[in-house]
């Protein structure tokens, strides 16, 4: 982000798992005074998380919690037994560090894969359990809708093998501290991932096409005209063969993208270090997103008085 002010130049990022957005934040009013944009988390989630939730709290009078999901399914042949198809650190990190989650109108910390919640998704998902872990939405939510009234912020995630990334964890291969291995001092982190790199497991080997999908969800409680209402809202992506890109990939670097695209045309032009779902009109966004072939399926209830 200072390369950026240094250089006159728009930024966005893929977000910063609560602690660092918040810092990111601090560098605001930099950014306005050098007439730049910064946005902070337009990927997946956070990103189209972000704008799906600016997209149902402003069909509302008030919101009283906002709910994320994420969940997924691999249906790739021909891979080996374990292959990984996201930053492990990330992963690591979420797996050890606690989660914030906003709560009451509070924010507070829970452990790591907590709260354990089981939900259904349209198909191919299904049902999938899902787990607290840290993230950035509960680190700008709470701020951007403060004027609806907003009390409760949480995110979860999990999916096929999600717990099984745990085995490392435990095994102490998470930990970056270096240990002494007959003289050489070694991170147990770096070593575990320079090992993967070099049995090619980062990634879909060559020859592999993934073949996965994901679905990221915000659900939105508050109330409209005196009725309680909730809205629920499914993004839903699939892997590229043609890129030999994942679900993931595909879900993170598209929004990143049309953002970039979106900066370049003046179609976001408010100043400062922002997350997406303060700067973004939701409507232009998710056109642009179903041009991609990005769908959202959107879901109301409501419960009358």
């Amino acid at each position: 982000m200072k390369a950026s002010l240094e250089a006159n130049a728009h930024y966005l990022d893929l977000g910063g798992l609560f602690h660092t957005t918040l810092k990111q934040m601090e560098l605001s009013e930099s950014f306005k005074k050098a007439g730049l944009t910064a946005i902070l988390g337009i990927g997946e989630c956070p990103g189209i998380t972000n704008v799906m939730a600016r997209h149902a709290v402003d069909r509302l009078d008030s919101v009283e919690s906002i709910l994320v999901r994420d969940t997924w399914v691999d249906f790739t042949e021909g891979g080996p037994p374990f292959v990984v198809t996201w930053s492990l650190s990330t992963l690591f990190d979420e797996m050890t560090m606690p989660a914030v989650i906003f709560e009451n109108g509070q924010y507070k910390e829970v452990p790591p894969l907590s709260g354990k919640e089981t939900m259904t998704f349209p198909e191919p998902f299904g049902t999938q359990d899902q787990y607290h872990t840290i993230h950035s939405e509960a680190a700008t939510f709470p701020k951007s809708f403060r004027e609806k009234g907003i009390e409760n912020v949480n995110w979860k995630e999990g999916g096929p093998g999600f717990l099984d990334i745990k085995m490392f964890v435990d095994a102490g291969l998470a930990g970056e501290e270096p240990m002494n291995i007959e003289g050489m001092k070694i991170s147990p982190r770096q070593f575990l991932l320079s090992l993967l790199q070099s049995r090619n497991l980062m990634g879909p080997p060559k020859g592999v096409t993934p073949d996965d999908w994901e679905v990221t969800r915000i659900i939105a409680i508050g109330k409209k005209k005196g009725d309680k209402v909730s809205y629920t809202m499914d993004s839903i992506f699939r892997s590229n063969k043609e890129w030999r890109a994942t679900a993931g990939e595909v879900a993170v670097g598209v929004p990143a993208s049309i953002a970039a695209q979106m900066l370049a045309k003046g179609e976001i032009d408010m100043k400062g270090a922002i997350p997406p779902e303060v700067c973004i009109e939701p409507k232009l966004f998710m056109s642009e997103l179903a041009k991609r072939n990005i769908k959202i399926h959107e879901t109301v209830k409501r419960t009358v008085r």
